[in-house]
């Protein structure tokens, strides 16, 4: 289904925009093999649609328009959390806060094409997560969850996460926090919480409409914990190939399913694919993981697997253990599997 096209390196990150192949190897950025930046700081690149935000090697933080193909240098120092349209909540300027009793950042709102900060927010998010509609959803402190208005600064609505999220974990009692945003819909807010938690907020009130454990009827939640749900907007399902799972939650009555769970025997020998990384595009999921191993050793294998048919459509092994190699990253679309190994090497798999 898929071959093997070509390896390159060393690589030291890439990122895959539509069909568009970004890598930046040797402080040099290139798109599709053309070069267009020279002195990039190699470990700093980071993707916000549809910018690249970097530093250069003298520790100027730029942003690439990828659209426009432009370097946009801001006249202030801030660091992009998240964007919306041409304007960006940002940190700026840290201070001392005497509460924390620790050092800590100013939020504020930037336009990006005005190069100004034009607003600063006496208490915004300090870690934000999603934008929609002009209002911001993040975190302030002690993973309190807000809801923030771009334009009047003004906070709509604030959740206790901690409080209203607690959970035990291998005999051990935590905080509520939210491990991911997931979509709006329907003017709803889904968050997936630590401890399996899934919530469905009303964004115009802030009100919990459910609080869920998807997962009671069939995993011990204090013993298993999930982190990569992969939601379908249109189908409105979340899918989880995790661990030695492949479940599905649908939004529409609740309800979960545990499809299989790729163990066979027990043991560190039986079957079960470990520590699974994956991205989720159109049905299919593209993970890189382990199969038949003890789950410590290194991940060799990128995969795919089609939630319809429930099945691994395609594998291959890329290299053999004992090599001090490990999968670390992979990114994809329709035709292109791209996978990164920890010795800067990136694997280029094409549709046959």
């Amino acid at each position: 289904m898929y071959k093997l096209e070509k390896t390159i390196t060393p690589i030291s990150s890439f990122y895959l925009f539509d069909k568009s192949l970004f890598i930046c190897k040797e402080n040099t950025l290139y798109q599709d093999g053309e070069k267009i930046l020279e002195d990039v700081e190699p470990q700093l690149i980071e993707y916000k649609k549809p910018f690249i935000q970097f530093n250069n090697l003298s520790g100027e933080q730029l942003l690439f328009d990828v659209f426009n193909k432009r370097v946009i240098k801001p006249i202030y120092p801030i660091a992009i959390k998240s964007l919306f349209e041409n304007r960006a909540i940002c940190s700026y300027d840290m201070y001392f806060d005497n509460d924390e009793g620790s050092w800590v950042w100013n939020i504020g709102l930037f336009d990006i094409e005005k190069q100004e900060l034009i607003r600063k927010f006496k208490t915004g998010p300090i870690g934000v997560g999603y934008m929609y509609n002009e209002i911001c959803f993040g975190y302030s402190k002690n993973n309190v969850l807000i809801s923030f208005d771009l334009n009047t600064g003004k906070i709509l609505w604030q959740i206790d996460i901690g409080k209203k999220c607690k959970y035990n974990f291998a005999n051990q009692n935590y905080s509520g926090q939210t491990s991911q945003f997931l979509d709006i819909f329907d003017a709803k807010l889904y968050c997936w919480c630590h401890g399996n938690q899934l919530l469905e907020i009303d964004i115009e009130t802030g009100a919990i409409n459910w609080h869920f454990y998807p997962f009671n009827d069939f995993l011990d939640s204090n013993q298993v914990q999930l982190f990569q749900p992969h939601l379908d907007s249109e189908k409105r399902k979340i899918y989880f190939l995790e661990s030695c799972y492949f479940i599905e939650i649908d939004l529409n009555n609740r309800n979960s399913i545990l499809h299989q769970t790729f163990r066979q025997g027990t043991g560190i020998d039986s079957s079960q694919w470990f520590r699974l990384s994956s991205v989720y595009q159109n049905g299919l999921i593209y993970f890189i993981g382990n199969q038949n191993d003890y789950p410590m050793n290194p991940l060799r294998q990128v995969g795919v697997f089609d939630t319809v048919s429930q099945k691994i459509i395609w594998s291959q092994v890329l290299f053999e253990k004992g090599k001090g190699l490990n999968l670390v990253n992979i990114k994809a679309n329709q035709d292109q599997i791209y996978v990164q190994d920890n010795k800067s090497t990136l694997y280029s798999f094409e549709r046959e």
